[in-house]
């Protein structure tokens, strides 16, 4: 008997620890799993104070930023108004000036009627009709001499020495071109020791400036110097080179090219000499005269200013 109550109790306190171990195991698991959702409360509630705190700092930011806006928009409306005061002003004395109408109390800018542009009137190339006379005369005269079209030595003439002309100067002023002398004229004047050796240009040389051919060159050096330029030079209304004049037969010293008659006549003949490759049209006429050639460009505006006393030709010369 004894020993059956002993294990009633034995069983009945087994199961009794049993149950209190398997409650206080419930309680821990619950312990833990209620750690964990505190601690995973707590980083959300840390992560929500971090974004409140940078939405603060946002708003600091736009807050002053719609501070400075504001101010300047009240500044430009301030300045405005007290702009606005003196442009009205401004407008009501232009009103009385009559720069601007005011029609039922409004005032509104009056744009003025734009005036119809007038047809340029074609500039005549030729200005100094007496002048104008002379040259038709000689080219004429010269035409009959040496057999060809006077228009073109018209054209040569004013497309040269137009501006001059115009202005009532028969002594057109001369055109040195050193580059011409250095590369063209210079190696015709070879000297043998104490003279010059001899060929066309030394002779022209002698005759025109009388110096004696058998003299030493240290005598006439400064002579040929200014001859040498003299060749390298272009002279009178058809500004013809000194150099050119001699190889068309002129003999005398190129300083007398600076007579109208002379020069129109070393002129036309530099015409007639380029007859074959130009063919006497005049465009050609002027680029070969200004050139040496028909493929090189002429200085700008030579053949339009051709063009234009050649039409002059064509209306005086019928």
């Amino acid at each position: 008997m004894n020993q059956t109550i002993k294990n009633t109790g034995l069983t009945l306190l087994a199961t009794v620890l049993f149950n209190a171990a398997g409650y206080i195991g419930l309680q821990r698991a619950e312990n833990v799993d209620f750690y964990k959702q505190n601690t995973a409360d707590l980083k959300k509630m840390e992560r929500a104070s971090q974004k409140e705190k940078k939405l603060a700092e946002f708003l600091k930011e736009t807050r002053k930023k719609d501070s400075l806006q504001s101010s300047r928009l009240e500044e430009s409306i301030e300045n405005f108004q007290d702009n606005w005061s003196d442009i009205q002003e401004n407008r009501i004395r232009s009103i009385r000036r009559g720069e601007l109408r005011e029609p039922d109390g409004e005032i509104f800018y009056f744009k003025p009627e734009k005036k119809q542009k007038q047809k340029k009137r074609a500039r005549e190339p030729i200005k100094n009709k007496s002048i104008d006379k002379l040259v038709i005369a000689y080219s004429k005269a010269v035409s009959k001499k040496i057999k060809m079209d006077p228009k073109l030595i018209y054209m040569t003439a004013w497309t040269e020495s137009g501006r001059w002309l115009n202005k009532g100067m028969l002594d057109v002023p001369e055109r040195y071109e050193p580059k011409f002398k250095k590369r063209y004229v210079d190696p015709l004047f070879k000297e043998a020791g104490n003279r010059l050796k001899k060929n066309k240009y030394t002779e022209w040389f002698f005759d025109a400036c009388n110096v004696d051919p058998g003299s030493d060159i240290k005598t006439y050096r400064k002579k040929l110097e200014e001859f040498k330029k003299d060749l390298a030079t272009s002279y009178g209304v058809c500004q013809v080179m000194g150099m050119n004049a001699l190889a068309l037969g002129f003999k005398g010293h190129p300083e007398e090219l600076k007579m109208f008659s002379n020069s129109m006549i070393a002129g036309a003949k530099m015409i007639k000499l380029n007859k074959k490759k130009t063919s006497s049209n005049p465009i050609k006429v002027a680029r070969m005269y200004n050139t040496g050639s028909l493929y090189r460009n002429p200085t700008k505006g030579h053949l339009k200013r051709a063009k234009k006393y050649y039409n002059q030709a064509n209306k005086k010369f019928n």
